[in-house]
């Protein structure tokens, strides 16, 4: 018996042609973003916000995002400014020119004179409440951590959103991030920790990161930040391997 190859040929055929969803679902949004005078600002950061989208001006302050077609909000922040948003709405394999201009913030127009080792605006824990409004990320103030102290931070913590606590063989309580799995469901990272602007666990070291049910004391904590990918990491957290997030724990000390 003779077998015909045309159904092998189609098959190939429809492999070579076939083109993945999200690729084909892509739109471009592109332009520059100016100051008030009119020139291009450098290493502004451009977010589409609940997405994984990020990027960042050169320094013409031209920039270029690709993303999934939809309504989005887009996010434009660069320290020194004020933050603007604007609402996009990208239709599939589109491209659209949004110019944007930054206005000063009031804090650039101080006078220096009159200022005393000025912290930049949006650092430490003094910056909390910023970070806070931009909503890229889930935090707990101290309000809420006074009535909590009688539990582990990691029992806490997980409910943040888009945290998750991976338990330890001998009861530790580990923070990743639960999109970065391996393919039996367990993490492929666990998330880097700071405390106090001090970093003290980056994300894909040997050893194993601190233990949220043991190491820490809720009654010693002012404030908690979680950024649970490189796309809503404030640039004062921003640092390698970062996608798997980055959790933020403040004590009082952190001013």
């Amino acid at each position: 018996m003779v077998f015909s190859p045309m159904p092998k040929l189609f098959l190939a055929m429809a492999i070579v042609l076939w083109v993945p969803p999200q690729l084909g679902a892509q739109a471009v949004v592109g332009g520059v973003v100016r100051d008030t005078t009119g020139r291009g600002v450098a290493g502004v950061d451009v977010v589409l916000e609940n997405t994984d989208h990020r990027t960042r001006t050169d320094s013409a302050g031209r920039y270029l995002i690709r993303g999934r077609g939809g309504d989005f909000t887009a996010l434009f922040r660069a320290l020194g400014y004020h933050p603007v948003r604007e609402t996009l709405r990208l239709a599939e394999h589109d491209t659209l020119t949004r110019d944007i201009t930054l206005r000063v913030s009031d804090a650039q127009l101080l006078d220096a004179v009159n200022v005393k080792a000025p912290t930049p605006r949006g650092t430490g824990l003094d910056g909390f409440e910023e970070r806070r409004r931009f909503g890229l990320g889930s935090f707990m103030d101290s309000t809420r951590l006074r009535r909590e102290e009688g539990r582990r931070l990691g029992d806490l913590v997980r409910e943040m959103r888009g945290l998750k606590i991976v338990p330890g063989r001998r009861g530790q309580l580990w923070a990743a991030n639960p999109t970065r799995t391996n393919l039996d469901g367990t993490p492929s990272c666990f998330a880097s920790i700071y405390l106090d602007r001090v970093l003290i666990y980056r994300s894909g070291e040997r050893d194993l990161p601190p233990d949220l049910g043991r190491d820490f004391q809720i009654a010693s904590l002012e404030a908690i930040e979680w950024y649970r990918g490189s796309a809503q990491i404030p640039p004062e957290f921003g640092i390698r391997n970062s996608d798997c997030g980055v959790l933020v724990l403040w004590t009082r000390r952190g001013r």
